[in-house]
């Protein structure tokens, strides 16, 4: 027995916190709706307030039976492996249901592999994973030689008999599942939880408090034998989001420097999803009666295809542009994107021309649509910067640095912190990449270049350290114009002076799959490549306190260079 089938065996009926609830719910309809509503509830009691809440509602505005129809979809939403379980279950319940799934594949795998049918072992696996609403891990492309189609089906067999592959596609679809149901019930608004749940917050809150336990107790060691405690690492990188709002700041800061001296205009767009995807009214607080059921992750796939046909129809046209997109979420989770783009200005109405085109061709003449689904703002220097409008919305959606709960004028009504955490809680949930560059230059390649923080030593070219200063020092706009060279904040990634160096790995990964690792950088010339080595240390997780034998790195040669990297081993950095 799990924990979960236990707790729901000592759950009481009807649970005491909230009877006034239940006393309100039990008035309508009979007794065997009653024993009905009990039997159901009790399934999700994680959720149970927002359950009975939701009954309640539907019975006052369309009668017990609209709500019992009601309550046994989203019971059926909630399911995992038919009824047994529910997606409310907690990350100890995840736990022991992985192992139980991992078991279940490699007994189905092994039994068609040990008579050599390979074929039909990755199949009975495939059905196993899908079964549970997983898709099958293994990226199999139409131009894949047979041997690299079958090495992709062993590594998502190798995963779907491995429980911590298991924990981690639980976590998400359980998430998804019961976030969906809450949503569509209408616990997901400004008036209750704005952008997520109160449950998937506080499972959040959870999942980080257990990723920083674990990396309290883990450090990162090397071949020299230095010891550095793994939060530090973190707190170091981007996943800190002081961090990541200061590498946001910073570019967007340059690109309107440049965009200054180059006389090219700036633009601020806002494209939003028709109104069948909001899943609650904004203004009365209601659930939209004219909702298609869709996710924020389903509302996203669409607000992405709508803009990468933007982007096709601008490249058709000759239009050329570079900025930042944000999204962010409406009150109800609802997914939508703000734009700040950098244009010459001979394009600046044929691309907003374009941008509206695309923006309205769904639902284009419903109420508000011209208003609402696509929105511009041309940049004007006498009320303010480009970086000053964008700011807003960075800091909104990372750590709400520098607002009061009156200046950022947000629907929800709670502080900016906190406020930031639910939105950054909503991006995890959902799978949402929350800042994206567009086109200028190899952010990968900057990062690289600020781990060097000395004058390079053997390299012929001055454009290798012009770049290498212009990054250590912050300078965006500077960096921006070296790589780029003729094309500017416009080059293509072919055009750009550096690209990121990969090697692949000696040692397969986990799965027996080839691991691509970055060494450094790749200064392009006429006909070779500048290898420019970053990395010259390798490190290893070990857990704190432990005494883990000395890395034997330090007399062997560099990573070797392979077709992945495709440059000249004579002119490779090596230095120490």
């Amino acid at each position: 027995m799990t924990c979960y089938q236990r707790r729901l065996t000592e759950a009481p009926t009807p649970p005491a916190p909230f009877s006034k609830l239940w006393d309100a719910v039990n008035k309508y309809g009979t007794r065997e709706c009653r024993l009905f509503r009990g039997e159901h509830i009790r399934r999700h009691f994680p959720i149970e307030r927002e359950l009975l809440s939701a009954y309640l509602s539907t019975c006052r505005n369309s009668g017990y039976q609209r709500a019992n129809s009601q309550l046994r979809e989203y019971s059926r939403a909630l399911a995992v492996t038919e009824y047994r379980f529910s997606a409310t279950m907690d990350d100890e319940d995840i736990r022991q249901l992985s192992d139980q799934f991992a078991r279940k594949c490699e007994r189905a795998y092994s039994k068609r592999a040990i008579r050599g049918d390979f074929d039909g072992a990755i199949e009975a696996a495939k059905i196993e994973v899908e079964a549970q609403g997983i898709e099958w891990p293994a990226d199999v492309k139409q131009g894949d030689s047979p041997e690299t189609a079958r090495g992709k089906q062993a590594a998502a067999a190798a995963r779907a008999q491995t429980p911590t592959w298991w924990r981690r596609k639980l976590r998400v679809v359980c998430g998804r599942k019961v976030e969906a149901v809450l949503r569509d019930s209408g616990a997901v608004c400004s008036r209750r939880a704005p952008y997520l749940s109160d449950w998937a917050h506080r499972r959040w809150l959870c999942s980080q408090t257990r990723n920083a336990g674990l990396l309290a107790n883990l450090d990162a060691v090397n071949q020299d034998g230095d010891i550095v405690p793994l939060e530090q690492c973190v707190e170091a990188s981007v996943s800190n989001p002081v961090n990541r709002r200061h590498e946001l700041m910073t570019r967007i800061g340059g690109w309107e420097a440049l965009a200054n001296a180059m006389d090219l205009k700036g633009l601020f767009l806002t494209l939003t999803c028709p109104s069948a995807y909001h899943a609650i009214l904004s203004q009365s607080g209601q659930v939209n009666p004219n909702y298609n059921g869709s996710t924020p992750a389903e509302a996203q796939q669409y607000l992405c295809g709508v803009w990468a046909r933007i982007r096709a129809a601008w490249k058709r046209a000759g239009i050329k542009s570079f900025g930042l997109r944000v999204c962010e979420p409406h009150h109800d989770g609802t997914p939508h994107f703000h734009f700040v783009l950098f244009f010459s200005p001979e394009h600046i109405e044929p691309a907003w021309e374009i941008f509206q085109k695309h923006a309205l061709t769904e639902d284009g003449n419903e109420h508000g649509a011209h208003k609402h689904r696509a929105v511009r703002v041309d940049a004007d220097p006498t009320k303010g910067s480009a970086t000053g409008y964008i700011a807003k919305y960075i800091s909104k959606n990372i750590d709400g640095y520098g607002f009061s709960t009156d200046e950022l004028g947000d629907e929800s009504g709670i502080p900016p912190d906190q406020n930031a955490g639910r939105i950054r809680a909503w991006a995890s949930l959902w799978g949402i990449r929350q800042f994206q560059q567009i086109g200028s230059c190899s952010v990968t390649v900057w990062r690289e270049l600020r781990k060097l923080s000395e004058p390079l030593d053997g390299v012929d070219q001055a454009l290798a350290e012009q770049l290498r200063s212009a990054a250590d020092h912050g300078h965006w706009a500077e960096f921006v114009e070296l790589m780029g060279g003729e094309h500017g904040p416009f080059a293509s990634r072919n055009q750009q002076a550096m690209r990121a160096l990969l090697f692949i790995k000696e040692k397969p990964g986990q799965y027996g799959e080839d691991i691509t690792h970055i060494v450094g950088v790749a200064l392009r010339q006429a006909a070779r490549e500048i290898a420019i080595r970053t990395r010259f240390t390798e490190w290893m997780i070990v857990p704190r306190g432990a005494q883990p034998c000395a890395l034997n790195l330090a007399e062997r040669s560099p990573p070797p260079w392979t077709c992945v990297n495709n440059c000249t081993p004579s002119e490779t950095s090596t230095r120490q």
